[in-house]
């Protein structure tokens, strides 16, 4: 389990891997984050925009895997 940027540097020192980019969908992520009520509203966006850049990301994963519960 390592996040984008890790991946990308595994990726540069490994010829064998299988990459699987798991997410959840932006509002339930939201939700999730808000229910919880740990965090103040600019930790929550910082955690959505770093979220949205992320996704952007997906297509350099073998496989991508939508979490909707």
């Amino acid at each position: 389990d390592i996040d984008v940027q890790g991946f990308f540097q595994v990726r540069q020192h490994c010829d064998d891997y299988l990459s699987i980019f798991l997410y959840v969908p932006e509002d339930r992520y939201e939700a999730r984050l808000r229910n919880r009520a740990s965090e103040d509203e600019a930790a929550i966006q910082r955690r959505l925009q770093t979220a949205r850049w992320e996704i952007t990301q997906a297509g350099e994963y073998m496989v991508q895997l939508v979490n909707e519960d």
